[in-house]
């Protein structure tokens, strides 16, 4: 009886795989299917969380979950269709992935002793996950108004239309007319709201897993260096028409576990074009998040690289006035691949509402290439430290310069906020 039980069992674990095999086909449709079940388990949709947007297949065009990094030492393309785990998968070029530099993936012009090239998506191997890694600047458009307004009148190099154009259909105040909010015009708030607003698509897969171990930085230092101050955390992630959701949420929480244990499940994937779901991510920020009163610090990081779409900049810019009214300072970070239209998009959105402009660059080494902003000064440090400063100006109504330790490049000649 027990060599029968034995037997039994063997049969039955080797069968599993063939099962699965059955079920859900393919290699990376396994890994789909496997990822698809345990998202709604873990993420425990029916508890406060939501999801919008009909559970289909990714779009056609792209036929990955996410955009895994790539080995250094693979060589020549590697077809999905063959690929077994623990391999990597790669896909075809998408509009999606074309976001970033047109440099060949699995060529390196440049020797650079194993770390990465900006532009090739590919960190040292060796190098770990950690927060502290990534690199970015900031603009305050508010204390540089002429220059922003100066920027903003250029024409747009893909063609959208903006302001001269497109204003019977975008019903924004005219930049001449616009007065920007002062961001620190208050009493110190006894509690913080911080929502991160993240664009999932396959084009963020090459630093979205990096941004994680950032933002649980983040989170843990302000827990730490500001306990007496109540803080709430949510997040909101989005993806695009035809994907296989286009937001999930989580809102607002004083539990950090909950909210950390809902970004960590998320992964990259889906897309296909260069607009994504922006507007329903903001406008869900309004409808959906419940922010609290006037002696709350109301901040929340967009971290993205592509603007709405054209037929949706009226309610992108409807949701960021909304924001606005409500007290909400928006703080996008652009990621690589940010083009003319994000920057528009999110430094209009930062001004409008009281925020700052960051944007990641190539300093950091990590990810695809980072286009330089249409910006004449700012300090480049690292991301983390420019995010825990932000917060930390909210919540003591003050900015200060970084420290010259805290400096890794200048451009121009920022003081205190303001080019020289």
């Amino acid at each position: 009886m027990l060599k029968s039980c034995q037997r039994l069992l063997t049969i039955t674990l080797l069968a599993v795989p063939a099962l699965l095999s059955l079920a859900c086909g393919s290699n990376a449709e396994q890994r789909r299917c496997r990822s698809a079940v345990a998202l709604k388990d873990g993420l425990g949709l029916s508890a406060g969380t939501w999801e919008t947007g009909t559970a289909v297949r990714p779009k056609a065009i792209e036929t990955r979950e996410s955009i895994d990094p790539i080995p250094s030492n693979c060589s020549g393309p590697i077809d999905s269709r063959t690929v077994g785990e623990p391999a990597y998968e790669t896909s075809t070029a998408t509009a999606d992935s074309m976001k970033t530099s047109s440099a060949p993936v699995g060529s390196d012009p440049v020797d650079t002793g194993g770390s990465a090239v900006p532009g090739y998506g590919r960190p040292d191997p060796g190098q770990p996950m950690t927060a502290g890694l990534l690199t970015a600047g900031s603009f305050d458009d508010a204390m540089n108004f002429e220059i922003f307004k100066k920027y903003w009148n250029q024409p747009v190099s893909n063609g959208m239309s903006w302001e001269s154009i497109n204003n019977e259909q975008v019903q924004w105040a005219s930049i001449a007319d616009l007065t920007p909010p002062k961001r620190f015009a208050g009493s110190r708030p006894t509690a913080l709201d911080l929502s991160l607003i993240i664009d999932v698509t396959g084009s963020m897969g090459d630093e979205l897993d990096y941004i994680k171990r950032e933002l649980k930085n983040i989170v843990d230092t302000i827990h730490q260096r500001y306990p007496d101050v109540k803080q709430r955390f949510s997040l909101i992630v989005y993806k695009d028409q035809g994907d296989e959701f286009i937001t999930r949420g989580h809102p607002f929480t004083e539990d950090l576990s909950s909210f950390q244990s809902f970004l960590d499940q998320q992964s990259a994937g889906g897309g296909g074009d260069y607009p994504e779901a922006l507007d329903t991510a903001l406008s869900e920020a309004n409808s959906k998040l419940q922010w609290g009163d006037a002696q709350t610090a109301k901040l929340s990081f967009l971290i993205a690289d592509a603007p709405a779409h054209d037929n949706k900049l009226a309610e992108t810019f409807n949701s960021l006035l909304q924001l606005k009214d409500k007290g909400v300072h928006l703080y996008p970070v652009a990621a690589s691949g940010a083009a003319d239209a994000a920057e528009r998009i999110m430094r209009y959105g930062a001004l409008v509402t009281g925020g700052e402009y960051l944007f990641l660059s190539d300093d950091s080494r990590i990810g695809n290439a980072h286009a330089e902003p249409h910006i004449p000064c700012y300090y480049i440090r690292k991301l983390n430290e420019i995010m825990i400063a932000t917060i930390s100006a909210e919540l003591e109504q003050k900015r200060r310069d970084p420290l010259p330790s805290e400096v890794i490049r200048t451009v121009g000649t920022p003081l205190m906020g303001a080019c020289q």
